[in-house]
């Protein structure tokens, strides 16, 4: 995915936290704590045989939106958006109409993506939630970040 400038209001609480080395990182991406490696990574790296596990390991580790891009093969600090309200990619058509304070979870609906939010029912699975109604023709969703790092459950 490209770099997509997703903010749109409220204090980010942004903090500096290790790159995965290997992993290409592009602004707004949603990133995850990786425990083994002690660094962010993107959503699509996220460990899990099939997809309802990887998003419900991605809602366990979650951190927040990449605030700044990184290439692979590079490392140091990369700062990490927590908090706020962002606008992100939403599957479109039948049945994605979404209510306001709806639960987010990583990905399409069937595969983990680095940029795209899907509703959800379980809270188990959400990192973020709906402030403004979506309808089934948008490809886009409003959301307010749930990171592990900002909330308590």
């Amino acid at each position: 995915m490209s770099n997509k400038f997703r903010y749109l209001r409220g204090d980010t609480l942004g903090i500096k936290l290790p790159k995965y080395a290997d992993d290409a990182i592009e602004i707004g991406d949603l990133l995850f704590w990786d425990a083994t490696n002690n660094a962010v990574r993107p959503a699509s790296e996220i460990s899990g045989e099939d997809y309802a596990t990887q998003k419900n390991n991605l809602a366990t580790a979650f951190v927040g939106v990449a605030a700044e891009a990184k290439a692979a093969g590079t490392s140091g600090n990369l700062t990490v958006w927590t908090a706020g309200d962002y606008l992100f990619t939403a599957p479109s058509g039948q049945g994605t109409d979404y209510d306001v304070t709806a639960m987010l979870a990583g990905g399409d609906g069937s595969e983990m993506l680095d940029q795209t939010l899907v509703k959800t029912t379980s809270q188990a699975d959400a990192i973020a939630r709906v402030l403004a109604l979506k309808t089934t023709s948008q490809t886009y969703v409003t959301a307010r970040l749930l990171s592990r790092t900002s909330i308590l459950y």
